[in-house]
């Protein structure tokens, strides 16, 4: 699996690991398709939503970093995420 190939869904939203689609967000393009369906938040396997130096768990309100295209799935890594209004 090359986890750093260029890919795009059509720009709508991204899909998340239960197959729903999720809305759209800045989208990381190093970060492809496959990937994003496979990866759930380590914390509380939720869905996660994709921005480009960061992925976002809502459901436990984490975000965790993107550094050099490769996302950091790590809890301790991860910072605090709170939605804006």
């Amino acid at each position: 699996m090359n986890v750093r190939a260029r890919c795009t869904n059509g720009g709508g939203g991204v899909w998340g690991r239960s197959g729903k689609t999720l809305p759209p967000s800045t989208e990381d393009p190093m970060i492809d398709e496959e990937l994003r369906q496979i990866l759930a938040c380590p914390a509380c396997r939720g869905d996660l939503i994709f921005e480009e130096t960061r992925i976002i768990c809502p459901a436990c309100r984490k975000a965790y970093p993107i550094r050099d295209g490769i996302p950091v799935m790590l809890i301790s890594e991860a910072e605090p995420w709170t939605e804006k209004a």
